[in-house]
């Protein structure tokens, strides 16, 4: 099997349409465009990630798998960065081409179930997504960036679902009957569109038509389409099963079925929901999540955040997961939990020699209070297999202190050792897709290095031939250092050099009131001008940044903080001197202001 990445989606294609998952892709997600003022977080890697360890749980089934995150051109070298820790491997994809010029949708044009009308509904104008008028909620806000959405009316490429309303009820019957599991892995999300279908649904808008005159000239939607549509016409596509955030599980499993059969194409194999509910917490969104995975990597290790990421959904409280609850569960899981198990049966079975041999006894039991981890559960849900392998584990330990192996001796004593690390070596073959270097050092460590594999309980038929390490496999983290981590982790960028009281003492900031704003064309695109009052002297700031985040006529009127005495700087081809300050997290720009009105031009501090 192997995956690819794409804006929030990942696709698994399956050969035998009998449940095996031979490919899968990845979408680059959608809350991250070369065009966002922000640089993209470990959080923007998480599909990407499920679709890599999806992989990985098929290799240990024996299929030939393997993963990629399928990515815009231009985007390729920030997400190659980012991803490089995570090891997710990286497929560059071409520009994005219209409907209206790609000769693969000329049929559909041609019959009209896609034609050029207007839609007249709400739009998010960085990452192109369109909304349903139930779909709307919270402000209305996008429910990638949580930025304001617009309300437009515009000539878009309109798609007729309506017509295949039947089309796709036989399509998920006749899955389930050839592959013995729903089209899309919850039935009852399923359900949900089966009666949205029934209920008659409107033609659904596909992609923004360009505003420039150029026909081939490219929208943000047309980019955001064209990974999906890309997969149209190749030998693999009718395997293709699509891993999506439950957000997108609509377009996915109905709309984009719907546009391949209108094309002539072979509809995919089905759809997974990456995460147990929307991939990563859509709370409010923690600020670890913003932080590039090299920020967390260098402090606890690539594959261990490999391992937290896919945990982070599991230990959301009220759809947040703190940092707290990551370092919590590295302790647990990871260096109380295997780490620890694995060192006390190592430390026993090796001794003082540092080598020693645990033979397989005459009578192999499972004596833990758990049970083994049935193999579907990592082909399709490797966050609730990962929750299932930490309970074994702690098992193993609660196992090792009821025994107390190191207070016996003789077949007592090697009794215990060659069950715990039956254990470890169990385990250590469950974790290889999400910590493959960790679980090969321990395999290596007891004694039962090899090709991973889906392990069978008793499958290690001879002895442990066992040797003693001084490093441990998860080193625990001291309180003085886990204090700074959460302090680190819960900051919204990274720390920057301390300054002197005389540094701050030279900005000048001053309360500022936005008398005008207005939306002009600069070098290069739209920038907005925003004139201020400060009581006597009146200016103007140019700013790129506040542009997507604010309509100009909502800016007039607020009260803000200026630095005035920083250097003139050229934007989009205008002089601006001075800034307006702002903050910037995953849901974009907010102004700094203030909980009364203050004169203009008031000198702060």
């Amino acid at each position: 099997m192997s995956i690819v990445a794409d804006k929030e989606e990942v696709a698994l294609r399956s050969s035998d349409l009998h449940g095996t998952l031979r490919y899968a892709v990845s979408l680059w997600p959608q809350s991250w465009s070369a065009a966002t003022p922000r640089e993209p977080g470990v959080g923007e890697l998480y599909a990407g990630l499920f679709a890599d360890v999806i992989a990985g749980y098929q290799r240990l089934l024996g299929h030939d798998s393997s993963a990629s995150t399928v990515v815009p051109g231009d985007e390729a070298p920030v997400y190659e960065h980012i991803s490089s820790p995570l090891g997710l491997a990286v497929d560059r994809g071409g520009a994005g081409r219209s409907l209206g010029e790609d000769p693969r949708w000329r049929g559909c044009r041609e019959n009209g179930d896609l034609y050029i009308g207007e839609y007249d509904g709400w739009y998010c104008e960085e990452c192109g997504l369109f909304y349903e008028h139930h779909e709307v909620y919270d402000g209305p806000s996008c429910r990638v960036h949580r930025r304001s959405l617009s309300r437009i009316k515009a000539d878009c490429w309109l798609f007729r679902l309506s017509r295949y309303q039947e089309r796709l009820s036989d399509l998920y019957d006749e899955f389930e009957r050839r592959c013995g599991r729903p089209f899309v892995t919850s039935a009852g999300r399923l359900e949900d569109i089966r009666k949205r279908l029934a209920s008659g649904v409107r033609d659904v808008p596909i992609e923004a038509v360009p505003r420039s005159a150029d026909p081939a000239g490219e929208s943000s939607s047309a980019r955001r389409c064209e990974p999906i549509l890309a997969l149209a016409g190749s030998p693999r596509a009718p395997e293709v099963t699509y891993v999506v955030t439950a957000d997108r599980v609509w377009h996915c499993a109905a709309v984009w079925p719907a546009l391949l059969m209108a094309a002539g194409e072979r509809p995919p194999a089905g759809v997974v929901a990456c995460g147990p509910s929307d991939g990563l917490p859509r709370g409010d969104v923690p600020a670890w999540t913003s932080l590039p995975p090299q920020v967390i990597a260098q402090e606890i290790g690539a594959e261990e955040l490999r391992y937290l990421l896919l945990r982070a959904p599991a230990l959301a409280v009220n759809g947040v997961c703190s940092a707290e609850a990551l370092l919590d569960c590295y302790d647990d899981e990871l260096a109380r939990g295997i780490g620890n198990l694995a060192a006390r049966a190592i430390a026993l079975a090796a001794g003082p020699g540092g080598a020693g041999a645990v033979p397989r006894p005459e009578m192999v039991e499972f004596p833990f209070d758990a049970r083994l981890p049935e193999p579907h559960q990592g082909a399709l849900r490797p966050e609730s297999l990962l929750g299932e392998i930490a309970s074994l584990v702690k098992a193993g330990n609660a196992f090792m202190d009821e025994r107390r192996p190191w207070e016996s001796e003789g077949d007592e004593r090697m009794w215990v050792l060659w069950h715990v690390l039956e254990l470890c070596r169990v385990a250590g073959h469950l974790l290889s897709p999400v910590l493959p270097a960790r679980s090969r050092r321990l395999l290596d460590l007891i004694g039962a290095a090899g090709q991973p594999r889906w392990p069978r309980w008793g499958g290690h038929d001879g002895e442990f031939h066992v040797r003693g390490e001084s490093e441990p496999l998860f080193p625990g983290i001291p309180g003085r250092r886990r204090r700074r981590l959460l302090e680190d982790w819960s900051l919204r960028g990274p720390r920057r050099p301390e300054i002197t009281g005389e540094d701050f003492g030279r900005l000048d900031l001053r309360v500022a009131r936005i008398a005008e704003a207005e939306t002009v064309e600069g070098n290069g695109g739209p920038v907005l001008r925003i004139r201020l009052d400060l009581g006597d002297t009146p200016t103007t700031v140019f700013s790129t940044k506040l542009l997507p985040a604010f309509e100009s006529g909502a800016l007039i009127g607020r009260m803000v903080v200026y630095l005035a005495n920083l250097e003139e700087v050229e934007i989009a081809g205008f002089t601006s001197k001075g800034m307006v300050l702002t903050a910037t997290d995953a849901r974009g720009e907010a102004l700094l202001t203030f909980d009364r009105v203050h004169e203009p031009g008031t000198v702060m501090f």
